[in-house]
């Protein structure tokens, strides 16, 4: 998928820099980024003005505007990286969930999640504009999303998705931890002059 795509059997070379392939894009926003990856063997440009506004153009001699295909061409593509287990689900994101989700910075939506039966439950996290596996998540990494993004940084996507909850609830923890260490030197304070007076 992307620069790690199975697909990617003999590769062929760029022929075009950059700017001629970006004449033949359609008209969009300037680019903010470039990245080069390869497709079925197919070397492309992908042009990013968001990360919910992505353009692939071919690389070679005849640059023109690249789709690479369906959720299924996606699907199959992907299970070439994990050859000896199957795909269980196959699900597109339209909006953010407990395990996709933006903390501080946009990520690209729609993505598919491909969830596959292997022991560790794996889970990719696709680009189906691209085809790049933008995350890995097992049972281990999941769990982590929980107790550390979720609890420790308070990372729940109704939080995020009215930022200035997340905001006052933030800030009134901290008030709440400023207030518990303030007091505890307090008592600590009354305690070692009632020491220092016997």
């Amino acid at each position: 998928m992307g620069s790690y795509t199975a697909l990617d059997r003999s590769r062929a070379s760029f022929t075009i820099p950059p700017a001629t392939a970006w004449q033949a894009a359609p008209m969009m926003p300037p680019a903010k980024e470039v990245r080069l990856q390869f497709w079925d063997g197919k070397p492309l440009y992908v042009f990013a003005s968001a990360p919910d506004h992505r353009q692939l153009i071919s690389g070679d001699d005849r640059p023109v505007p690249v789709t690479i295909g369906s959720s299924e061409v996606v699907a199959y593509a992907a299970q070439r990286l994990l050859p000896d287990v199957h795909i269980a689900q196959v699900t597109v994101l339209q909006a953010y969930d407990f395990y996709w989700y933006a903390p501080h910075t946009p990520r690209p939506l729609p993505v598919l999640r491909l969830r596959f039966d292997d022991p560790h439950a794996t889970w990719l996290h696709i680009d189906p504009t691209t085809g790049e596996v933008l995350e890995l998540l097992d049972t281990s990494r999941r769990w982590y999303r929980i107790l550390f993004n979720a609890l420790h940084s308070l990372d729940f996507p109704w939080l995020l998705a009215y930022r200035p909850a997340w905001d006052l609830l933030v800030i009134l923890l901290c008030i709440l931890g400023l207030s518990l260490s303030v007091t505890a030197v307090v008592i600590a304070w009354h305690r070692l002059q009632t020491v220092w007076r016997s």
